[in-house]
C-alpha cells in the first residue's frame, strides 16, 4: 500500500458562508485563516489519526483555491511538505512578471523573504491548462518567480503549464491525479 493509498483528503469550499458564494466574494484572507487554524484542523485532528507535522502534510488547490492554499502554506502559522496550485487567480486581471511581482510577493507573503517554508517544503506543482484565459499568465509569472529560488531550497519544483485544457474540472481532475502521484513518490522515498 502507498502511502496517497492511507491518506485523506480534506476539500473545503473556499467561501464560508451561501451570501459569498451568490456574490462571489470570498472570505477575507484572515476570516479563511481564521476558519482554518481554529476549526477545520482541529476538526481533523480530533476525529482522524493524522500526522500533525507538515512533513506529513499537503495543501492545494484550484483557481481562487490556489490562491487560498498558498495565504494557508505562506501566512507563517503552518508549513506543508507539499503544495499544489491549479490555475491560480490572484485577481480578475492576469498577473504579469516583472518586479512588481516580486514585491507583490515579499509583501503578500513575509515568510517567502525568510525561507521558513523551504525547511519542510519538497513539492510545489504548479499546473495550468495552455488556453486558460483567467491564469495561464500569471501561472507562468509565478512559475518564472518560484523555480529557481524553490530549487535552490531543495525543493522539488514541477510546472504544467501547456497541457491542452481550460480553467475547468477536466483540467483539474488531471493537475490533482498528477499532484497526488509526485507527492506518493517523494513520501514513499522519505518515509
Amino acid at each position: 500500500m502507498n502511502l496517497i493509498d492511507s491518506s485523506i483528503v480534506v476539500m473545503p469550499l473556499c467561501f464560508l458562508n451561501k451570501c459569498e458564494m451568490v456574490k462571489w466574494s470570498p472570505p477575507s484572507r484572515s476570516d479563511f485563516e481564521s476558519f482554518w487554524f481554529s476549526e477545520l484542523v482541529p476538526s481533523i485532528i480530533d476525529n482522524y489519526r493524522v500526522y500533525t507535522d507538515g512533513s506529513h502534510q499537503a495543501i492545494a488547490g484550484l483557481s481562487l483555491g490556489a490562491e487560498q492554499a498558498l495565504d494557508l502554506s505562506w501566512c507563517g502559522k503552518s508549513f506543508y511538505a507539499g503544495i499544489g496550485c491549479f490555475s491560480p487567480v490572484f485577481s480578475r486581471q492576469p498577473v504579469v512578471f516583472d518586479n512588481s511581482f516580486s514585491e507583490m510577493i515579499k509583501e503578500r507573503w513575509p515568510s517567502q523573504s525568510n525561507n521558513k517554508q523551504s525547511d519542510v517544503l519538497r513539492l510545489f506543482y504548479l499546473a495550468c491548462a495552455d488556453k486558460d484565459h483567467l491564469s495561464a499568465e500569471t501561472s507562468r509569472s509565478l512559475a518564472e518567480f518560484m523555480s529557481d529560488k524553490l530549487s535552490a531550497a531543495g525543493t522539488s519544483f514541477i510546472s504544467d503549464l501547456y497541457t491542452p485544457g481550460f480553467h475547468e474540472w477536466n483540467f483539474w481532475r488531471y493537475g490533482l491525479k498528477c499532484f497526488l502521484q509526485n507527492l506518493d513518490k517523494f513520501w514513499t522515498h522519505n518515509n
